[in-house]
């Protein structure tokens, strides 16, 4: 179909679309293409004054999970690189059986590697990503699988109660592009090569999964999972998923490996299974968008050391406050995050009193914690404010100081997106300290912490 727009300028354009579509009589220009919008398929062609025509292309790989032309600013809630090795703030390895992680400074990359004893197993797995209802969800990932043989596309879900892998679609049945030379792309796919793999997501609990290979800077789908319509129940639990880099060694002389967004209980991504005694897969960057604007707060949150003060003692550094995920949320394994926005330190001596040094610490350990629910029944985090040393002083986010009969706190904690508090693959929970230090004497203080939750 052609259809012909005058534009407000009294520009004449001709729209073909191939499809039947009404425009609403005297709209301009964006408007009538905004009508045809739902019903444009692969491209459409605009000629202005029969000029040469220009192609405006829509095909699938330039929209995203909700089919919007990809035009949005991408925000950053993973980005992760090796140019140092395996940075404690990106990944975390868990391994098993003489599972190896090794730095490659030459190749800015990581090997994971097992053993020939079954069993043998090496995980890299990033923190997890925070999935924003509404907003297109875009995982990349680059590595090697380092042997040939086809790759599975497998979607995991725990809905039953039980992680399941049983939606695990082989190479030769891709949906979209099976990436043997007869596809869409034209492209025979060598897995013994670097590959960027990248995944997007609408989660919802019904939304569709796309699943792809970047190929000299082009964005190819090769299958998608489409669970709308189709399913009786949400598709996986969560989308607030980590990055996972995994290789086993299985029985029977097999290697498999997996690159993909997913923990233990859900998720999706590329694996390959073949023989061998041995494996070595290399892992090299990820990233994790969510496609729109900053994500918006949900719950905000607050603890104090209330109305009796610690007592910070003469240049010795004493515990007055920390905050930490709980293990469980509602009764059950907590996968949510927290954003510590506000710290505010009061020093309650005299205006002649002693002054006040505070250190913000990252994963200290406390020498004699006693953990609290925060209150309230809908959020996730537990705080601690018994006084007492640390066994481990972890690592100093800030410090400063704090004059007597005065207040203060770090303005950089505020709105830090960079620093998201959650449990880590190794089930280990971030934890936030403050310690305060009299300087010249004691003094009493008083503190609090504020964050935003993302369940």
């Amino acid at each position: 179909m052609t259809t012909s727009i005058i534009s407000p300028e009294g520009i004449n354009s001709n729209i073909t679309t191939g499809v039947a579509a009404s425009l609403p009589v005297g709209a301009s220009t964006e408007a009538s293409l905004l009508a045809l919008s739902n019903k444009i398929p692969s491209s459409i062609m605009v000629g202005v004054q029969s000029s040469i025509p220009v192609v405006v292309d829509f095909s699938d790989s330039h929209v995203d999970a909700f089919s919007r032309l990809r035009v949005s600013h991408p925000f950053s809630v993973i980005n992760a690189q090796h140019h140092y090795g395996n940075m404690h703030y990106n990944f975390v390895p868990i391994l098993a059986s003489g599972g190896t992680i090794t730095d490659v400074p030459n190749t800015s990359s990581i090997t994971l590697a097992t053993t020939a004893t079954v069993g043998s197993n090496v995980i890299n797995r990033s923190r997890r990503a925070f999935y924003v209802s509404g907003q297109s969800h875009l995982v990349c990932m680059t590595g090697n699988f380092q042997t040939a043989g086809n790759v599975n596309i497998v979607l995991r879900t725990s809905t039953s109660g039980t992680p399941s892998d049983t939606n695990s679609i082989p190479q030769t049945s891709w949906n979209i592009d099976k990436m043997n030379g007869t596809g869409p792309s034209g492209i025979t796919i060598d897995w013994t090569k670097i590959q960027i793999f990248w995944i997007d997501m609408q989660w919802l609990g019904a939304g569709r999964v796309r699943v792809g290979l970047d190929v000299n800077g082009a964005f190819f789908p090769v299958h998608q999972f489409q669970n709308a319509n189709a399913l009786n129940q949400v598709y996986m639990q969560t989308a607030n998923l980590p990055c996972s880099y995994e290789c086993s060694t299985l029985a029977g002389s097999l290697i498999r490996k997996r690159i993909g967004y997913n923990d233990n209980d859900d998720g999706v991504f590329f694996e390959q299974t073949t023989t061998g005694t041995t494996g070595t897969l290399m892992q090299i960057c990820s990233a994790v968008f969510t496609e729109g604007t900053i994500p918006q707060s949900q719950v905000r949150r607050t603890v104090s050391t209330d109305i009796t003060p610690t007592t910070a003692g003469l240049n010795t550094l004493t515990h007055l406050i920390s905050i930490r995920p709980a293990a469980l949320f509602k009764t059950r394994p907590n996968k949510c995050m927290a954003i510590p926005i506000e710290i505010e330190i009061f020093n309650s001596g005299p205006t002649n009193g002693n002054s006040l040094h505070y250190h913000i610490l990252e994963d200290s350990v406390l020498l004699t914690p006693t953990w609290v629910a925060q209150g309230a029944v809908d959020s996730m985090m537990e705080y601690c404010i018994t006084t007492g040393g640390f066994t481990t002083l972890g690592r100093t986010r800030d410090e400063g100081y704090v004059a007597p009969a005065g207040k203060g706190g770090p303005a950089g904690i505020s709105d830090d997106l960079t620093y998201v508090m959650q449990i880590d693959p190794a089930n280990a929970p971030d934890v936030l300290s403050i310690a305060v230090e009299g300087l010249g004497g004691t003094t009493p203080c008083f503190a609090k912490i504020s964050w935003y939750e993302y369940h």
